[in-house]
């Protein structure tokens, strides 16, 4: 996984070394090599003022970095099993991440805390978006469903069936009114919200 600080400064990355290493996004350089994880760090993501990195890993745990100097500000320990995929609300005020447990997890940037949990996916979860307006969570799993939720309330609000194998990849639309997915089936979909 890679992301993009929103300043376009910075750029971090998610590798099967068991690193998140974050990089001059200018010039190349390595600012930060993070080995806070045991195992692959599979995702990535910038808070919206680009002061703090989440990460993602196979050791079932979640890392919050300030990207000013590199240091681990908290490990979130929650999952029971690797969490796959990780996305932040564009307030900043919330994580949003997606397990093999087969769960969501909403969570307190901030606190660390853990505000909710989503049960409705029967498989794998590997992926998690936010919608634009902070309102939406998509998930993808290896049910071959995308489930869309609300986030303020946790509620299931739709399933989207067409894919014949595993979800990978969900995202939003700029305007969050459509939602795209790639799959193993070799397709990739798009949804009206």
């Amino acid at each position: 996984s890679v992301a993009i600080s929103p300043d376009g400064q910075l750029l971090a990355s998610a590798s099967g070394d068991k690193t998140t290493k974050i990089w001059d996004a200018t010039n190349g350089k390595l600012i930060y090599n993070l080995p806070d994880h045991t195992e692959f760090v599979y995702s990535v993501a910038f808070s919206p003022d680009g002061k703090t990195l989440v990460s993602a890993s196979k050791d079932k745990t979640i890392t919050i970095v300030d990207t000013s100097s590199g240091r681990l500000i908290k490990t979130i320990d929650g999952h029971d099993d690797q969490v796959r995929s990780i996305a932040i609300t564009p307030d900043g005020k919330t994580i949003v991440s997606g397990s093999y447990d087969e769960t969501i997890k909403v969570w307190n940037l901030a606190t660390g805390e853990l505000i909710r949990t989503l049960n409705g996916h029967s498989d794998d979860i590997v992926s998690v978006a936010i919608s634009p307006d902070g309102k939406f969570i998509a998930s993808g799993s290896k049910d071959k469903t995308i489930k869309i939720w609300d986030l303020a309330s946790g509620e299931l609000l739709n399933t989207l069936t067409g894919h014949s194998d595993e979800v990978y990849v969900v995202t939003f639309s700029p305007d969050g009114k459509t939602i795209a997915s790639g799959s193993k089936d070799n397709t990739i979909k798009l949804w009206l919200r």
